[in-house]
């Protein structure tokens, strides 16, 4: 049998996979490097062959060497044939020893042994070098072009124009005056209602906001009994605010308004003051900034809620 030939690949499933539009499931790569991984595996297994099989199908020359053969078989290659017969003693001599007899003659050599067993296989020569890589497949197809995407929104509508003037119609003239009735005569007075009781006396109105100012302090307390506004002008300290002194009344207001004097100062607040989850009570100023808090007293929680921050005045 003539030494076996090398597997070639003359098909590629990539390319084919390429070619395909739309069917993205067919392993094509999968397959190609499957098959190649085989080929790569019958080569090696031919190259390995060759090392010890002619093409003729029979053992290469001086594949097998002496270490490869059983000691049997190495003693029939070196003609190593069995040992003759020992011949008879000589009778004694009597008296002194008589001289030693002469040697026998070597018996005939022994029939040539069997042949041996054929040697065992050789080891398997070193793997050959890795053939070179296949030439590139072809470049699939071009996919179709992709569907246009949507028109985008429309814009917002511009301002409306400016109106145009009213046009000045001419004014008609004032009719004429009709003539004075008589006057009719005064009626009889009647007599005078009784008076009714008198309402309650309102509560004293405060038409101007009252406004306390105090260019500094280390622990701001404004008073909720006088003031309706709490200013500090030039806050050259950090601040403490204390709970407002007084007895407010549910929902009444107050507002505090802070500049610092050119340096950022730290601002605390006593737990009375509360801010909610949207915006945090400040904890400084603004570098020459004023910034304006608006306040609501909460009766039920006993608070006094921030419900207005503004900074950067």
């Amino acid at each position: 049998m003539p030494s076996p030939t090398k597997p070639v690949l003359d098909y590629s499933y990539t390319s084919y996979q390429q070619e395909q539009q739309g069917v993205s499931n067919f392993p094509g790569t999968n397959m190609d490097a499957d098959l190649a991984e085989l080929v790569r595996s019958a080569d090696e297994t031919i190259d390995a062959l060759a090392d010890v099989r002619r093409s003729d199908g029979k053992l290469k020359n001086q594949v097998v060497t002496p270490d490869a053969l059983s000691p049997a078989t190495l003693a029939l290659l070196r003609g190593d044939g069995p040992t003759g017969p020992t011949g008879p003693t000589g009778p004694a001599g009597a008296g002194t020893t008589g001289p030693t007899g002469l040697t026998g003659a070597t018996g005939p050599a022994g029939a040539t042994g069997p042949t041996g067993v054929a040697g065992g296989v050789g080891a398997t020569g070193p793997v050959g070098a890795t053939g070179v890589t296949g030439l590139t497949g072809a470049t699939g197809v071009v996919g179709p072009t992709g569907v246009t995407g949507p028109v985008g929104a429309t814009g917002p509508v511009g301002p409306t124009g400016v109106t145009g003037a009213t046009g000045i119609g001419a004014t008609g003239p004032t009719g004429p005056a009709g003539a004075t009735g008589p006057t009719g005569p005064t009626g009889v007075t009647g007599p005078t209602g009784v008076t009714g009781p008198t309402g309650a006396t309102g509560p004293s109105g405060s038409p101007l906001p009252r406004v306390a100012t105090a260019a500094s302090s280390a622990t701001p307390t404004p008073n909720a009994a006088t003031t309706d506004q709490f200013d500090l002008t030039a806050q050259a300290a950090a601040a403490a605010f204390a709970a407002p002194t007084g007895s407010p009344v549910d929902g009444q207001k107050l507002i505090i308004r802070i500049k610092d004097n050119g340096t950022a100062r730290s601002l605390s607040w006593n737990a009375i003051y509360r801010a909610s989850t949207t915006v945090a009570l400040p904890t400084t100023t603004t570098i020459n900034k004023t910034i304006y808090m608006g306040f609501i007293y909460n009766s039920a929680d006993t608070k006094w809620d921030m419900v207005a921050l503004l900074d950067g005045f």
